[in-house]
């Protein structure tokens, strides 16, 4: 799947962040795509904004577009997750968290419809912690007692593993906390992301980008790696095009994706 994202000698520049890869939504390659959230690894799991202003909601932060995300409403929808079952993942995710609303705060994550089903969700803790809940079979749940508290307003690079001896998470490349694990029992669901599904009270507040899931769990290695900077598993393109170039790249492909008509 390097083909639109590889280098012209059709290399990436990082392949390992493409293996195992399943679904990847990166709005400072993509730019603003109106309401729908662009699959960029499959195009199987593209995502609906809801309850979002486009005008207002795709934002330039540090120079790079993401998404701005209410805290009160907004979400994004991937649909049916049949392929992003967690059993045995990585999540992987950008955030710039602004003060959180709730005690549990969805960045991303699975969902069976309820706490009493399976559930395996990434979050952000009123405290500004990380958390990874996990419901639906033998889980110990990561529940934002980790090392480190975020600050509101700044870029993190987040993460999650999940195999059937740990549950791990990471902030800026860096273990925060690890728990006993196991694997999900699921069957069908919803991939959500700043919000969970059925709750009114775990959106959240700030900004996003970068998101992915993988069907297996990352090494340590590969984590730091992706925490040096947002959209690094693209910049084959952007190393062989020049900045100009590869704007000029994604345009075009854009285009092609959603059939033209944004800018």
């Amino acid at each position: 799947m390097w083909g639109k994202f590889a280098s012209r000698r059709g290399e990436a520049r990082y392949p390992g962040l493409w293996d195992g890869r399943v679904a990847a939504w990166c709005p400072s390659v993509t730019g603003p795509t109106g309401t729908r959230l662009y699959d960029l690894q499959s195009q199987r799991y593209q995502g609906t904004l809801t309850n979002m202003d486009t005008p207002t909601d795709w934002v330039l932060s540090s120079g790079q577009y993401a998404l701005d995300f209410d805290g009160v409403n907004d979400y994004v929808n991937c649909g049916t997750s049949t392929g992003l079952k967690p059993t045995g993942f990585t999540y992987s995710a950008w955030i710039r968290p602004n003060a959180q609303n709730f005690a549990y705060n969805q960045i991303m994550g699975w969902d069976a419809g309820g706490s009493t089903s399976a559930v395996c969700t990434l979050l952000l803790k009123s405290n500004l912690k990380l958390a990874i809940y996990i419901a639906g079979g033998p889980f110990g749940t990561y529940d934002g007692n980790g090392v480190f508290t975020l600050s509101s307003g700044l870029w993190y690079h987040v993460a999650a593993t999940l195999t059937p001896a740990a549950a791990v998470g990471y902030v800026n490349g860096v273990v925060d906390r690890s728990v006993a694990g196991g694997i999900a029992s699921v069957s069908t669901g919803l991939f959500w992301i700043g919000s969970q599904n059925g709750y009114t009270t775990r959106y959240y507040s700030g900004q996003m980008d970068d998101i992915a899931v993988y069907n297996r769990a990352l090494t340590a290695g590969e984590i730091r790696t992706l925490s040096r900077r947002r959209g690094i598993a693209y910049e084959a393109r952007r190393q062989d095009f020049g900045e100009a170039g590869f704007k000029a790249y994604w345009s075009q492909q854009r285009t092609q994706l959603i059939g033209g008509g944004l800018r």
